[in-house]
């Protein structure tokens, strides 16, 4: 039988008011409070090679130095480096990727991508913006996961001729057969899209002027010479420039070397 109790704090969950009731709360939290900070937990990272390392204190009391600090689960060190980041990751999701090959019977490809993509990839792209691997050891480091993974698709008596030929196949092939992409590959979608967003945002602004139809200009010629660096190449033919205004100079715009057509409209976000 339930009853009703007093609630001296806390925020109801799932409820419209509950992000308006946060803010109260919080804000209202440190009153009749008397906080003390835990200084052997505070440390200070010197970033940069030839750092001063200023001795910094909290209080009457220095605040030791540490060359390396985690936050949000993501591994910081001195130097910037990542590779100590990509040491931890592998090591975790191999582990998970261990317990699914001892915990479930069936190698169907179905099953076998379902818990790879659910359980081990997010760990292998967790906040990747901010460690992306940048040595070929610790690329190779992170692909040999998801190469293990794909070998797990094997050969049983109860499956299809295509998927008992998985296991047969080069590391390049499994991928192409299962639809998949590199991690490599994937950062650097993930970083297009990003750019592509960052640029979208700059490319709709108002152009009235020749300085603004320059400026777009060369926010173009950056995108096409980040794509070819980056080893990616455009569609060409789905890049359409929208002039939109009675009298619009309608400016032709370039993607390289080739112009880009203009259209009398454009469908965005399937609108």
């Amino acid at each position: 039988m339930f009853r009703w109790i007093l609630v001296t704090s806390g925020v109801p969950q799932w409820s419209i008011l509950g992000p308006v009731l946060f803010n109260i709360f919080i804000n209202d939290i440190d009153s009749g409070i008397e906080c003390t900070l835990n200084k052997a937990k505070c440390k200070v990272l010197h970033l940069g090679v030839g750092n001063a390392q200023y001795q910094y204190r909290l209080g009457d009391e220095g605040i030791e130095s540490s060359p390396a600090k985690k936050d949000l689960g993501v591994l910081v060190d001195e130097k910037l480096d990542m590779s100590q980041q990509c040491a931890l990751t592998a090591p975790k999701a191999n582990r998970i990727l261990g317990c699914i090959k001892r915990s479930v019977a069936s190698r169907s490809r179905e099953v076998i991508l379902s818990l790879y993509s659910a359980l081990v990839r997010p760990h292998l792209e967790y906040c990747v913006q901010l460690w992306s691997p940048q040595h070929r050891k610790d690329m190779d480091l992170l692909e040999e996961v998801q190469r293990r993974a794909t070998k797990m698709i094997r050969g049983m008596e109860h499956l299809s001729c295509e998927e008992r030929r998985m296991e047969h196949l080069s590391c390049e092939e499994r991928l192409r057969e299962l639809g998949l992409f590199s991690l490599q590959k994937r950062r650097l979608w993930r970083d297009f899209t990003s750019k592509k967003k960052e640029y979208d945002t700059k490319l709709s602004g108002a152009v009235d002027t020749p300085e603004r139809q320059d400026a777009i200009q060369r926010d173009l010629d950056k995108l096409k010479k980040w794509a070819r660096v980056n080893l990616m190449s455009f569609n060409k033919a789905k890049c359409k420039v929208l002039h939109l205004g009675v009298g619009n100079a309608q400016y032709q715009y370039r993607l390289g070397d080739e112009g880009i057509e203009s259209s009398p409209g454009e469908k965005e976000l399937r609108g």
